[in-house]
């Protein structure tokens, strides 16, 4: 007899998988293991595409029913004995860019667009937990992160974000210079700061 079942439209986490994000699912399919009733759930996970999982081995559960990973109260970056590996893990999420900002077999100005749009995060405290919640993928980043530590993920994925995009538009000025140029004169003004502030260290 199966303790829960999924049906299409579900939003899932796998429990083992933390890391592969939201799963929407768009198939099911029920079959029996060892005499016993399973189901086969197809879904498309956020950062593992498309899974199709038997309940029998995978930890499966609506997203509203899970609870995050419990997390040390470590200081962010600190890799003493005490670090788990969900807190890391987690860590490792928060200072991510998106997929379609690195891919290599994306134009490049779909990489520059994508990463543009990251700039709509900034320091100030609403962005800063909306930021949040869009790296964390928790509806309350502060139950995993102090202030604190959010602010200090926040600045090294900024850096990480400005470095993006500034070796995005020098590449494309190897390409096509007048592109560039076009695309640098349209950028929002932290985005344009950031452009700025790299080719000072230059």
């Amino acid at each position: 007899m199966l303790q829960r079942t999924f049906t299409r439209g579900d939003r899932i986490v796998h429990l083992d998988k933390p890391e592969w994000g939201v799963g929407v699912v768009s198939k099911t399919e029920t079959a029996t293991h060892t005499g016993a009733v399973v189901q086969i759930v197809t879904a498309r996970f956020q950062d593992a595409g498309v899974k199709s999982l038997s309940t029998n081995y995978a930890r499966l559960q609506l997203e509203a029913d899970a609870s995050p990973a419990p997390l040390t109260t470590q200081p962010v970056g600190d890799d003493g004995p005490g670090a788990t590996i969900e807190q890391g893990m987690l860590t490792d999420r928060m200072l991510t860019l998106p997929d379609e900002t690195r891919d290599p077999f994306l134009p490049i100005e779909k990489r520059i667009a994508a990463t543009i749009k990251l700039y709509r995060f900034d320091s100030s405290p609403r962005s800063l937990i909306d930021w949040g919640v869009a790296q964390s993928r928790l509806a309350d980043p502060l139950s995993a992160f102090a202030r604190h530590e959010l602010e200090q993920l926040f600045e090294r994925w900024r850096r990480e974000r400005d470095n993006r995009l500034g070796v995005l538009l020098d590449q494309l000025r190897r390409e096509d210079p007048a592109r560039a140029a076009s695309i640098t004169q349209d950028l929002s003004a932290e985005a344009a700061r950031a452009v700025q502030r790299r080719h000072a260290r230059r």
